[in-house]
């Protein structure tokens, strides 16, 4: 008998703790849809876009209904000023390559994060891991949600496994955003310029990216030697601060990679390399993610891992690759 108050206490206990969660929950959801530029200004960006995607991820868990189609469900919608029974009025969603890291280059562009770049041989197939996000931490949909791939000329599209064509291709969106299909091309478009592959939102045919391609040299690559920038040295905050608007406070390394002058002799002297990163747990997969030239010797990024792989993650490495080219980036 005297084991009851005490559990009666213990349920108190267990109730007040679910209420105080609930209004915590309620709380937060009202900032972030009331006030969203204060809460971004509170949190820091990239923080605030975590907070909103782990938020969102629990409304959809705890109300997935979708009423209008459009591959979001309602509650996430609401979150973000949407209209949940208008499929044309829904939040803007992006793809991008999946690298597993959200990187840029401070001095080279203090204004954005840096678009990876689909690395081909001609008429040899590539299979390509991808998301859509909401923003770029990546996003939350529910089940049969699509992306529509269009290939340009001479570039052909399919799901894994699947017949290749040049026909638009629909991708089944896990979830989580991950996106997996294949890509093969047959023409080299010259040395800046080898396609893209434009996407749109798989219901209201919105434009939602694109991912580039860039037809591989066939030279033979080069280490790169990635030195931790530490935080004591003045040069790591002047970086962080030129990328503060893209989360650049919240940057986990920074590095310089340097590469051998030795790199330059297969290109002529207006030729370029490509700085190409892998987070492959096998560090097979590498991922151009600049162009360079006038024979520079070392570029600096800013980086941090992802939230959402879709692949086992190794560390971080970096080498170059030469090219035969004559042209900046556009």
């Amino acid at each position: 008998m005297r084991s009851r108050p005490f559990l009666f206490r213990l349920g108190l206990a267990a109730l007040g703790m679910l209420a105080f969660c609930l209004i915590a929950g309620i709380g937060a959801g009202w900032w972030i849809r009331t006030w969203p530029e204060r809460f971004e200004k509170a949190l820091g960006k990239s923080r605030a876009h975590r907070l909103t995607l782990g938020y969102a991820r629990l409304l959809d868990a705890l109300y997935p209904q979708d009423s209008d189609g459009d591959g979001i469900s309602d509650l996430v919608e609401i979150l973000l000023h949407k209209d949940p029974r208008n499929p044309g009025f829904h939040p803007n969603v992006r793809v991008r390559q999946d690298l597993g890291l959200v990187l840029t280059n401070p001095h080279r562009w203090p204004n954005g994060i840096l678009w990876p770049r689909v690395p081909v041989q001609l008429g040899k197939p590539r299979r390509v891991y991808g998301w859509v996000g909401l923003n770029e931490e990546g996003g939350v949909f529910v089940p049969g949600m699509r992306l529509a791939l269009e290939a340009p000329p001479g570039t052909f599209l399919g799901l894994p496994g699947g017949e290749i064509s040049h026909a638009k291709l629909l991708v089944p969106v896990a979830s989580n955003g991950a996106v997996v299909f294949e890509v093969i091309t047959t023409i080299d478009r010259g040395p800046t310029h080898d396609g893209e592959i434009r996407a749109f939102h798989g219901f209201s045919h919105e434009s939602a990216g694109s991912i580039a391609l860039v037809v591989e040299s066939g030279l033979p690559s080069f280490p790169a030697v990635a030195t931790e920038i530490q935080s004591d040295d003045p040069e790591r905050n002047e970086l962080l601060v030129r990328s503060h608007h893209v989360g650049g406070s919240e940057y986990e390394h920074v590095v310089r990679v340097t590469w051998p002058e030795a790199v330059w002799s297969g290109v002529g002297p207006q030729g370029s390399i490509l700085v190409e990163v892998t987070s492959d747990e096998n560090g097979e997969d590498w991922i151009p993610i600049e162009r360079c030239q006038s024979h520079i010797e070392s570029c600096t990024y800013a980086y941090r891992s992802t939230t959402l792989p879709t692949r086992s993650r190794g560390p971080v490495r970096f080498r170059v690759v030469p090219m035969e080219s004559s042209s900046p980036d556009p």
